[in-house]
């Protein structure tokens, strides 16, 4: 498996009291996981949503890693039942996922408004579909903890991607880029890390209003 270099960061978003985001990232031998989490705001408890979603996959992690390959819509439906299980009332999030088993074999996995997206020749694009009532709706139609889902709601895909970067975020992070999409990209082109989290932050922070957070992944040459 190829090695990575990456870099996230969360920001609170202006109209809120707390960030009610989340990113977690899972570096093994035999794979590597990345998460974004968005804590839906309009429900009672977004934040713990987060949180036991977190807890559930640092518990359980290894248990969905079969002969080379990764059950990853099984680990976010666990994560899933684990939030319905806490006794929580309405406590609710989106997430993207994405696993790297077998570069440049890329699994990824989403519920919500939360995205994935590949940079390709100096552009990006995104690989994942919002659960949305329609397109540009803020009113969701899953996410995590919400009532009646089963395992098929939890899409799971495999896309090839080359030795193309990649990038998870929240929709208060890309309702930001995409006004600013030139300027994303060429700060995406700038080869040190360091630097492109201090451009990203001078890009984001302060002006969001909702929490934005992002993971990007850069593959190593």
């Amino acid at each position: 498996m190829s090695e990575f270099n990456f870099i996230a960061d969360s920001f609170q978003g202006i109209s809120h009291v707390e960030n009610q985001d989340g990113f977690f990232i899972v570096s093994q031998k035999k794979y590597s996981l990345f998460f974004v989490f968005d804590g839906v705001s309009r429900s009672i408890h977004p934040k713990q949503g987060v949180e036991n979603a977190i807890e559930f996959i640092k518990q359980n992690h290894p248990d969905y890693y079969h002969n080379n390959t990764y059950d990853l819509k099984g680990l976010m439906y666990g994560s899933h039942n684990h939030i319905l299980l806490s006794g929580l009332t309405n406590a609710l999030t989106t997430y993207c996922a994405v696993c790297s088993v077998n570069r440049p074999d890329l699994i990824i996995s989403n519920l919500g408004d939360s995205r994935i997206y590949v940079v390709d020749n100096h552009s990006i694009r995104s690989v994942t579909t919002d659960d949305t009532l329609y397109p540009g709706s803020n009113i969701l139609t899953k996410c995590l903890g919400i009532m009646n889902l089963n395992e098929n709601d939890f899409r799971e895909a495999t896309i090839r991607t080359g030795n193309k970067d990649f990038f998870l975020c929240s929709d208060g992070f890309y309702s930001i880029i995409e006004q600013n999409m030139k300027k994303f990209i060429a700060i995406l082109k700038t080869k040190n890390t360091s630097k492109i989290k201090s451009l990203i932050q001078s890009l984001i922070a302060g002006l969001n209003f909702d929490d934005a957070t992002y993971v990007l992944v850069k593959a190593m040459e």
